[in-house]
């Protein structure tokens, strides 16, 4: 593991598993060439990947820029979780960002968004919302035959590249933040918080060890906004995007995974999972493809109160 240096204000952790296409358009996202008005020095990605039969080539993800890292692994468990407390053991920066699943793309504005996030408060929780590419959720799309490489094919067709806000024109939001943003929700699939809370909060709990990490995301996420003195941040312009790659929320039997997630969850915490009901402050800047969710946001919380 190479260590670079300055110290950046930032350091995004991304764990990989058997989703070579996918984790590189997500670490393309991640680099200065898609992120906007942020330097290199200013944060460090962390990728690591736990062995399987499709690995990443370390070099293709150095080329991404100076400020990547790559640590491979070897994990008997199916939870990502050991990795991400591994990766976190190796950040550097005022800011841990987690992002649990490497098949999530980001849109251009979220470490600057982070970073802003973290001047607001000593300690802050920034969540991005969280959609599936596609016109349904990819359980849903799955049963319909929904394939990884119909995806990327018009991933590639619609030319993310060139603008990743475009990304908001063919998705849906994910199941955990369906009522949109302005509605409490169940998590973050880019989450970031300060340093000092993620050292309280002990990092993620490794007792989760179903596939996939089970609830632990949530459960992260959940702790964190309900710590004292924790700042909620969302970023209503920004996103993370799930790509179709057969993983733990496309499962074959959806049902019974989710309902050994739900049973793991209530044997750890002794209750079933509830979203943190916080408001959160809402920073950021709303691009024109990303106004019919604030759209839909606020329609939700309208009928709502």
């Amino acid at each position: 593991m190479i260590r670079l240096s300055p110290r950046p204000r930032l350091s995004v952790v991304v764990v990989v598993f058997r989703m070579r296409a996918q984790a590189m358009n997500t670490l393309y996202s991640l680099s200065t060439a898609h992120q906007r008005a942020v330097r290199s020095s200013d944060y460090e990605v962390i990728v690591v990947e736990n062995a399987s039969d499709e690995m990443l080539d370390p070099a293709a993800v150095a080329r991404l820029g100076p400020n990547f890292s790559y640590l491979r692994r070897q994990e008997p468990g199916v939870s990502p979780v050991p990795a991400i407390n591994a990766g976190a053991e190796l950040a550097r920066g005022s800011q841990i960002a987690v992002v649990i699943d490497g098949a999530r793309m980001l849109t251009p504005g979220v470490v600057r968004g982070i970073l802003d996030a973290g001047r607001l408060a000593r300690t802050t929780v920034v969540a991005v919302p969280g959609y599936h590419l596609g016109d349904r959720l990819h359980t849903a799309a799955a049963e319909r035959g929904y394939t990884a490489a119909e995806e990327q094919l018009w991933l590639a067709d619609l030319d993310w590249r060139a603008d990743g806000y475009r990304l908001f024109t063919r998705c849906v939001l994910s199941a955990s933040c369906s009522n949109g943003f302005l509605m409490p929700m169940a998590e973050s699939n880019c989450v970031a918080v300060s340093r000092s809370l993620w050292q309280t909060l002990r990092g993620f709990d490794e007792r989760f060890t179903t596939p996939g990490g089970g609830f632990v995301n949530l459960d992260f996420y959940r702790r964190a906004v309900l710590a004292r003195s924790a700042v909620l941040v969302v970023l209503p312009g920004e996103g993370a995007f799930h790509q179709f790659h057969g993983g733990a929320t496309t499962a074959h039997d959806h049902e019974a995974a989710v309902a050994e997630m739900r049973a793991e969850y209530r044997r750890l915490r002794g209750t079933d999972y509830s979203p943190p009901e916080v408001p959160g402050v809402l920073l950021g800047e709303i691009h024109k493809p990303a106004a019919r969710f604030v759209e839909h946001s606020a329609a939700v919380l309208q009928v709502s109160a």
